[in-house]
């Protein structure tokens, strides 16, 4: 038998129908419902689990003299050229930093630590390994000194802040010129393609569960047919998978990218 793959709303939502008994047994669920333990899923592994869930991605930004606000609408995907209205379903900006203010990929900060820290061998156990660490960052930090220096006499600093309500980016402080820079913000997977993640399975079931054993309970044990069943126990057992797999999400998660700013 071939594996189940499933690329839609409708095959997932078939999917826990299936787990959890139908069509052989009613289900006292509706289909919204259903859909609503899936979203609620996809919406935790997108803030928990990053690697999977969501990955480092970078969005180049153009601001106008004199402009501090920025509606973003919709958000065109270059790689697929698909336009998508809802930003927040493709970017989480709660996690997300300007490298620089706004402006480069690669900090000098980040570059002149690599070099002294591996080109140079300053690494414990490497070539030039007089006091180790401590040497390499005490000239690291002597470095940031004259670094810090020529950015306050030549740099331009602005922060990027994503405001959710109105659906904007705001820049501070407002810019006095054209400046185009990159933004560093966490994509996330579309909710179809987390559709055969394991744990996204595992963990919608057992939220459809909790959900069902709600609706069990208002029989009092027993259903119009006569049929005795117990809807604490479907309950609990999804209250306990719940607990267990969002666990197991946090634990898979890579740690977050970083950068030295």
């Amino acid at each position: 038998m071939a594996i189940t793959s499933i690329n839609s709303w409708d095959g997932m939502r078939n999917y826990i129908f299936t787990k959890l008994g139908a069509p052989v047994i009613n289900i006292e669920m509706t289909e919204e419902q259903v859909d609503l333990a899936i979203e609620d899923t996809i919406r935790d592994f997108w803030h928990y689990n990053t690697g999977r869930g969501n990955y480092m991605d970078y969005i180049i930004f153009q601001t106008s003299a004199g402009v501090s606000e920025y509606p973003i609408s919709a958000i065109r995907d270059l790689k697929t050229s698909a336009t998508y209205d809802d930003i927040e379903a493709i970017y989480d900006f709660s996690v997300r930093e300007g490298l620089d203010g706004l402006n480069t990929l690669f900090s000098p900060q980040h570059i002149l630590l690599y070099d002294q820290y591996v080109t140079q061998g300053g690494y414990p156990g490497g070539p030039v390994d007089n006091a180790g660490i401590g040497m390499t960052l005490t000239n690291f930090y002597t470095s940031m000194m004259y670094i810090e220096s020529i950015r306050e006499a030549f740099g331009k600093y602005y922060r990027a802040v994503w405001i959710p309500g109105k659906r904007v980016m705001k820049i501070v402080p407002t810019p006095i010129d054209c400046v185009q820079g990159v933004i560093v913000a966490y994509r996330r997977e579309l909710a179809t393609d987390l559709f055969n993640d394991e744990l996204v399975r595992k963990l919608s079931l057992a939220r459809a569960k909790i959900q069902w054993g709600r609706h069990l309970n208002k029989y009092g044990g027993t259903l119009p047919d006569g049929l005795n069943i117990n809807g604490d126990a479907i309950f609990n057992e999804g209250k306990e998978e719940e607990e267990k797999y969002l666990e197991w999400i946090r634990s898979e998660s890579e740690p977050p990218d970083f950068f030295i700013a």
